[in-house]
């Protein structure tokens, strides 16, 4: 199995979230060759105006294909001139990037920006495993994570901030896959989202594997609520026996969730520390 990671290293400071994604090594060559391929300017047709899930339309193909080489989608599909769930999912995916409305249609800032020319070289870089599932990456889950972080902040005295390669850290979050080195391997089956381990160790790990989204979505789950979480183990709260809290040990699918009196309370037990009142 193919070793990788996507790791972010904090220090319990004052906090500024950075994500460090596993290196991508491009030579200078690469990205002068990349930068002028000429498919790197495609017009795209304006009767694509308005496409949507569920269209099946002459030139879906070639954005299916442009979305697939700036790594916003993993594979065009059997059916390349279908709007699927997949294509929106990229659509949307690359509207965020680049700071568009996240509509998952085919709009005509989307469709001309789409259409400018730009530099060949991918915008994600995706990692696949032997079985060709993608790995997730922070670019899309930084923000869920940073709030998770500053929301523990505004309840203790912690605080975090990043640390550089060759600085001392606390915490690690990283996402993995299988066996990656803790003695706790995320099997398959098994339906566990993330793991943690408590003060010194600092390790964060998320399941590759699961189905990852930024707030409610069918199907899905919360980077947030299980960051919020796991940072509770990382700060040495145990399991709450309380269904509202945090530190519940379940979570299902479309469902997003905050601190509660019960994990406040039991940080401040831990630590006595007196926490903010909103």
């Amino acid at each position: 199995m193919a070793e990788f990671k996507h790791s972010l290293q904090l220090s319990l400071i004052s906090f500024i979230l950075l994500a460090s994604i596993a290196a991508h090594v491009t030579s200078a060559r690469d990205i002068h060759n990349h930068s002028h391929d000429k498919s790197s300017h495609i017009i795209f047709s304006q009767n694509l105006l308005g496409t949507r899930k569920s269209h099946n339309i002459e030139g879906i193909h070639d954005v299916k294909t442009y979305l697939k080489r700036y790594g916003y989608l993993t594979h065009i599909g059997s059916q390349p001139g279908a709007f699927d769930d997949d294509l929106e999912s990229a659509l949307k995916t690359y509207q965020k990037f680049f700071n568009l409305n996240v509509t998952g249609i085919l709009d005509k800032e989307t469709l001309s920006l789409m259409s400018q020319p730009r530099c060949g070289v991918p915008d994600i870089f995706q990692i696949f495993s032997t079985t060709r599932r993608s790995i997730s990456t922070w670019e899309g889950f930084k923000d869920p994570v940073r709030k998770a972080l500053i929301l523990w902040s505004a309840y203790s005295h912690f605080g975090f901030t990043e640390a550089g390669r060759d600085e001392l850290d606390d915490i690690k979050i990283s996402f993995e896959r299988g066996a990656h080195g803790d003695r706790h391997p995320f099997v398959p089956g098994t339906g566990v989202l993330a793991h943690a381990f408590a003060p010194t160790d600092g390790r964060f790990h998320l399941n590759v594997d699961q189905k990852w989204s930024v707030g409610a979505q069918e199907g899905y789950y919360d980077v947030q609520s299980v960051a919020l979480h796991e940072i509770g183990h990382l700060l040495g709260l145990a399991h709450s026996k309380t269904k509202e809290a945090i530190m519940w040990p379940v979570i299902p699918t479309n469902f997003v969730k905050g601190l509660y009196y019960d994990d406040i309370a039991g940080l401040e037990a831990l630590y006595g520390f007196p926490y903010f009142q909103h």
